[in-house]
């Protein structure tokens, strides 16, 4: 069988802008204790300024998208047979008390 071709139209995507970020964050101060040495090692408390700048992407046109026909072939080799086994009625004679006769 076969599929035809397929085309996909550009499409006008805007402008779009982001930015800039600023993040001010805070690490408090820091000690490490050694018992070997009986000292004390602190870092001091920091503020961090972190800046990122803008960014704008541009209006524009996304890409044409062109998929050409596309054929494929199916074969089944070999034989198919179907065999069934069981499936045959089977009768349970009960007495009165329900007990199945042998």
């Amino acid at each position: 069988y076969c599929t035809g071709p397929e085309y996909e139209e550009s499409v006008k995507e805007p402008t779009t802008c982001e930015g800039p970020k600023v993040e001010l964050s805070f690490k408090p101060k820091t000690c490490t204790i050694d018992s070997k040495t009986h000292t004390i090692d602190c870092v001091p408390a920091k503020l961090v300024l972190s800046k990122t700048p803008g960014s704008c992407t541009f209006k524009h046109h996304t890409p044409y998208k062109w998929t050409g026909k596309e054929c494929k072939i199916e074969k089944t080799f070999g034989k198919e047979d179907v065999v069934t086994k069981g499936g045959d009625e089977y009768w349970l004679y009960l007495d009165k008390d329900g007990v199945a006769k042998h």
